[in-house]
This record gives structure tokens, C-alpha cells and sequence, in this order.
């Protein structure tokens, strides 16, 4: 049978140690950050110690973990060639809590482990596809011309290859393929083993330029959507048992990077110092420097905050894996994905019970106070009872004065304690009526929006448009003093970048907020055969039309490559000829087209995006040709192609090494 303990008696029990405690307690609350001893961490790379991780060792010199309370040791990988260690088993096995991957930890994610994704530090991979200067192997499409170097098929340098042919619809069967092993790509492409091999540009660039190799490249990101890079994940099962303790640990890891891209020069030579340098090189100091810029461009800070994470980019990245067989289901993006935003609004939860707590404690070592002392004062009227005299002072105070009291100070206590707590619940609580009126008027909105689409594509080609205004003045002045009136001027070598940048504040200025626009061009690319102002108009035309087909928003992409095509490229493009040319690409990831609206995409009768077919009568007349890629619900991407402009000094104009990182970065 329970008992019941009288409420004079428990409060009894809160003698003067007892309220100290409890001061104690809420001086403890009332600081959370404080601890008693640091957390002891392990964070496990998943590469050897080099640059590519500064950002964490910078926390740690810094004592940016030390700050938030945490004491972390960093355990590096193994280097290149050398069987790797699975930060995901010496996570789940207990021998780390913390550790860095690839693309591949979406992968494992859903295969039914159960990750999260703290935080992206590179918002591009490190993967390029390498060939020597003296082959041509600029395109997924050129790969089919030479010998390939393969590498094990889980290694996330293949897979991301795989993605890139898959999307220029390149079967891998027919590549004439040659197995290589992790870190034998440079010596197997400088013995002429194979013509062409996936490597990371990480090292293997530099490691090149020291045995006097001369390579080329290019980046699978062109063809398809774009990995991200080196990521800090953790488990599930750690973010949700201790999610203040992960929340310090990525905010600081962040700092970290934050503060190594801010001083590369101070922390590359840190860890010159303290780190090995486990890849053969020859000047360890250039080839640290060489990172740091290496660092900087993946990351593409200051422009993307570090650890930026878009779930829609990481959906497109799961389904190009679906596609190539890589995951047969997806994972769960919601729970893969950790949101800084969520846990910050939970802090502020802990931060109101805590306050809740807080005012208990106080109220109750009130009490405890308050009785303590009519307890005290119940005695001396006993004692004077007792002995038949008064205590010092002459007072003597009965029993039900005693009562009388301390029911007058608990009830002057009541009207605060109620104030408070009120004010904690209210903090405390969801306010579901409140929530679902913004539901609500949010669903109406969105049914509004919906039946407005029409009226908002019209819109968002004349914001555009008008944005444009000044360029295509400014492209009127020029024809007319060019001109004589003799017709519309034909093609001239053109720097294609150049043509884009004079008007990329336009564009800027009239996309809308909810669309994310980014310019991906290829620096210092081949001159072509073109005309700047009809360029500049047509491109205006195709960022409205793609714009207008994005009225939720989305990511639009105005870039450039530089592609060599040979016979038996061109009769799988239809309207090329052999010949190198530069493409101009407008991308967005809007629903796409169907199949039978893509077959009539250049027909200026029925065509739904008429910007289209006039783009590809552009491109004909300029000698080149267009090409369109959309599929639905992933995007569409318009591609005009215009010829090389061979200069006479030939030996002059040599093709670039290969296509450089995007110069804005991606949402």
C-alpha cells in the first residue's frame, strides 16, 4: 500500500542545505554551456591529414572546441593508394563519434544506416576526369574514342564518372575499359596504359605538374547535378540523445573552417608543421600552398556559408543514383539532412524548461525557506511554554500566528509563481491555433499561386525583360555604329564569357528571389564564331523562359564548356559537323519536359518554349548547332553550340588544361 507523506513533512526536509542546493541547481541551469569536464570526442577522417581537412585542425589549434567544452581528437585516414578506413564503422563500432565523407554517405543512408549530415564544408567534389595534353577527351562523349581507367566500382570517383555518362546517355559497356587501382591513375595515364582515368583534384594536378606531365580535364559536374564534396556527418542516434553536444561540435568545426580560409597561409603552415605529408611529392610547402587554393575554390566561401545544405539538390544527387543502380531506394532526406535552423529553435525550447525549472526551484526553496523558519519559530513557543517564560525579546508566538504566516507569505508568492510560469508556458508551447491558421492562409495562397502560373510566367519574362533594358540599348548603340543598315552583322570570333558577364548583372537584377541563379563559366575558354548582341538577346529570352517555368523557384545555371567533336560524335548529335566548339547552356530544374513536347521543342509552330526555337535558328545561322536535355521533374538544360574560332597563330590560342570550378556558387 502506498503512503501518503504529509506536505509539512516534506517540506520539512528542505533544511538550510537543501536550499542551498537548490540556488546551486538553478545557477547551473541558468549557465548550460558550463561544464564540469570536456566532452572526449573522436573525429575520424576519412582521407590522410592534409589541407583538405585544415578546418578542423584549426578548431582544434584555435581552441574552438575547447571554448563550447568539448576535448576532440582528430584521427586522420589513410593516404591515397592505401586500403581506406570507413569512418562509418568506427563511428557505429564506438570508436569515433564524429567523421567526414563523400557522396558515399548518402549512399550508405539509404542502404539503412542510420547518418546525419551535419554539415557540406565543399559545395563541389573533388572528381575530374583526366586525359594528356596530347589526346582529346573533353566530353563524356570523347571518352568513347580511348581506353579508360576504371577504378573500383564503390570508389565515389567512379560513380560519380558513371553519373556523368548516364546523363549524356553514354552506355559504360561500350567504353573501351581498363581496371586501375586508387592512386595509380597518374602513372598509368603517363605510361600510356590508358587515355583517360578519374582522379581527384586534390593531388593528382599537382603531382602532374611536378613529373612534368601535361594533363587536361574536365568536370563530370558539367554533365549532370552537382555532388557536393567532403561533409561532417555524425549518427542519428548521437544528434538525438545529445543534440546540444552535436550542435557545439558543428557550430565549432564551422568556425574552424571558417578561420582556415580566412589564414590559409597561418594554417598551411601549421600543418606542414605538425601533419606528415603523406603523398608523394617532392616540395611539400608548394604543394600545401596548392591546396589552400584547392580549398577555397570546392568551398566557394565567402560566397556559400559554410556547411550550406539544399535538401532539393541533395534529391536531385539521390535520384542521378537511382538511375545508375547505385541505391535501389531512396533514403529518408528529412532525417538525413540536419537542419541548423530545427535545432536552434529547440535550444530555445530547453532554454524555457530550463527556465521553467528554474522558477520551480526558486519556489520551492521559498517554501522550504518559509516553513523552515515557522518551524523554528514553533519551537521557541513550545520551549516557552514548556518552561512557563517568555523567549528573549518577550514575543511569544502560538502556533496558528506561526500558520497565519506562512499562509500570508505563500500566498504573496502565488500571483509571481503563476506570472511565471505562464510566461514559460506560453514560450513552451506550439500554439497549435496559431499554426494552423498559418496553414491555412498558406495553403490558399498556394491554390492561388496555382491558378495564377499564366499570369506569372507573363510576369517573369517581362521582369526580365525589363531588367534587360539597358543591355539591349546598349547593343542597339553598338549595331548602329557598326552598321550602315546592311543587315544584321554576321559572326565574329567572340569570347563568349565576356558577352555574358557585360549583361550578368541584368539577368541578376530580374530573376526573381525564389529562383537561385548561377553563373558556371569556363575560365579562359577558345574564342568562337558568334554575335555578341543576338547572343545576349537570345540568352535574355531563354533565362525568362526558364524562369517562367519556375513559379515555386529554383536553381538556374547560365554556363560554358568547350567540347572537340569527331565523326562518330557528331552523327549522334543531330546538326553537327566535326569541329571544336563552345557551348553556351541555360539550366534550370523546373518540371521538364515530356517526351513528345521535347520532340517539338524546335518547331517555332507548336514548340511551348518559342525562346527555344529561335535560340536553335540562332545557332544554325551562326554555323553552330542546339541541342535541348529535360526530363520531368528533373529540369531542363538548352544547350547552344558555336564553332572554334581558330586564330592564325595557332600556337597562340592552345585549348585551356580544363574547365576551372564555377566562379557563383550553387544553392
Amino acid at each position: 500500500m502506498s503512503r501518503r507523506i504529509p506536505m509539512p513533512a516534506a517540506l520539512d526536509a528542505l533544511g538550510p542545505s537543501a536550499i542551498r542546493a537548490s540556488w546551486l541547481a538553478l545557477a547551473l541551469m541558468a549557465s548550460p554551456c558550463v561544464a564540469s569536464a570536456a566532452d572526449k570526442l573522436v573525429l575520424q577522417l576519412h582521407r590522410g591529414a592534409q589541407f583538405e581537412f585544415a578546418g578542423y585542425y584549426a578548431a582544434l589549434w584555435q581552441g574552438f572546441y575547447r571554448e563550447v567544452g568539448l576535448e576532440v581528437e582528430i584521427k586522420p585516414g589513410t593516404p591515397p593508394g592505401v586500403p581506406p578506413i570507413d569512418p562509418v564503422r568506427e563511428i557505429a563500432e564506438g570508436r569515433a563519434q564524429f567523421g567526414t565523407g563523400t557522396v558515399q554517405l548518402l549512399i550508405r543512408a539509404a542502404q539503412g544506416q542510420s547518418l546525419v549530415l551535419l554539415a557540406p564544408i565543399f559545395q563541389q567534389s573533388d572528381a575530374r576526369v583526366y586525359y594528356r595534353a596530347d589526346g582529346d577527351f573533353s566530353s563524356p562523349g570523347g571518352l568513347l574514342s580511348g581506353r579508360i581507367g576504371w577504378l573500383p566500382p564503390s570508389n565515389v570517383l567512379d560513380i560519380e564518372l558513371r553519373t556523368a555518362l548516364y546523363a549524356e546517355a553514354i552506355d559504360p559497356d561500350k567504353l573501351r575499359s581498363l581496371s586501375i587501382e586508387p592512386g595509380q591513375a597518374l602513372a598509368d595515364l603517363a605510361s600510356h596504359r590508358v587515355d583517360a582515368a578519374v582522379g581527384s583534384t586534390w593531388e593528382l594536378p599537382w603531382q602532374a605538374q611536378e613529373r612534368g606531365i601535361a594533363l587536361k580535364s574536365f568536370n563530370p559536374a558539367g554533365y549532370r547535378v552537382e555532388y557536393y564534396g567532403d561533409s561532417l556527418f555524425t549518427l542519428q542516434r548521437l544528434a538525438k540523445t545529445d543534440p546540444a553536444m552535436v550542435r557545439r561540435f558543428r557550430e565549432a568545426s564551422v568556425k574552424g573552417w571558417a578561420y582556415a580560409l580566412l589564414h590559409p597561409d597561418e594554417i598551411a603552415a601549421r600543418v606542414l608543421a605538425e601533419l606528415p605529408v603523406q603523398v608523394a611529392v617532392s616540395d611539400p610547402a608548394a604543394f600545401t600552398r596548392y591546396q589552400t587554393e584547392v580549398a577555397r575554390k570546392l568551398a566557394r566561401y565567402p560566397q556559400v556559408p559554410l556547411g550550406h545544405s539544399n535538401p532539393e539538390r541533395w534529391g536531385r544527387i539521390q535520384q542521378s543514383l537511382i538511375e545508375i543502380g547505385e541505391i535501389t531506394r531512396p533514403a529518408d532526406l528529412d532525417a538525413f539532412l540536419y537542419n541548423p535552423d530545427a535545432a536552434a529553435r529547440n535550444r530555445s525550447d530547453g532554454q524555457a524548461a530550463i527556465g521553467a525549472a528554474a522558477v520551480a526551484v526558486v519556489l520551492l526553496a521559498g517554501a522550504g525557506f518559509l516553513w523552515r523558519r515557522g518551524q523554528r519559530r514553533s519551537a521557541a513557543s513550545a520551549q516557552a511554554a514548556a518552561g512557563d517564560r517568555k523567549p528573549p525579546g518577550g514575543a511569544v508566538a502560538p502556533i496558528a500566528s506561526v500558520s497565519a504566516d506562512l499562509r500570508h507569505n505563500l500566498t504573496a508568492i502565488g500571483p509571481y509563481a503563476r506570472t511565471c510560469m505562464r510566461m514559460f508556458r506560453n514560450r513552451m508551447s506550439p500554439q497549435p491555433r496559431v499554426a494552423r491558421l498559418v496553414a491555412t492562409v498558406s495553403d490558399a495562397l498556394e491554390r492561388v499561386k496555382m491558378r495564377r502560373v499564366s499570369l506569372w510566367s507573363h510576369l517573369a519574362r517581362l521582369r526580365v525583360a525589363v531588367a534587360a533594358v539597358p543591355s539591349h540599348l546598349a547593343s542597339v548603340t553598338r549595331r548602329s555604329a557598326v552598321s550602315s543598315g546592311a543587315g544584321v552583322p554576321g559572326p565574329r570570333s567572340t569570347d563568349l564569357n565576356a558577352t555574358l558577364t557585360t549583361f550578368e548583372r541584368s539577368i541578376r537584377r530580374g530573376v526573381p528571389d525564389a529562383v537561385r541563379c548561377r553563373f558556371s563559366l569556363l575560365p579562359e575558354p577558345w574564342l568562337c564564331y558568334t554575335d555578341a548582341d543576338a547572343v545576349a538577346a537570345t540568352t535574355l529570352d531563354l533565362v525568362a523562359a526558364a524562369v517562367a517555368d519556375m513559379p515555386a523557384g529554383g536553381d538556374l545555371i547560365i554556363g560554358t564548356r568547350q567540347y572537340a567533336i569527331d565523326a562518330a560524335g557528331a552523327a549522334e548529335l543531330a546538326g553537327s559537323a566535326p569541329g571544336d566548339y563552345v557551348r553556351l547552356t541555360v539550366k534550370d530544374n523546373g518540371p521538364g519536359l515530356s517526351a513528345e513536347r521535347l520532340d517539338q521543342i524546335f518547331d517555332p509552330a507548336i514548340t511551348v518554349r518559342p525562346a527555344v526555337a529561335a535560340a536553335d535558328e540562332l545557332a544554325r545561322r551562326l554555323g553552330g548547332f542546339a541541342r535541348v536535355e529535360s526530363a520531368e521533374g528533373i529540369g531542363t538544360a538548352v544547350h547552344l553550340y558555336f564553332r572554334r574560332a581558330i586564330p592564325t597563330d595557332v600556337s597562340a590560342q592552345q585549348p585551356p588544361e580544363g574547365d576551372g570550378p564555377a566562379k557563383a556558387a550553387a544553392a
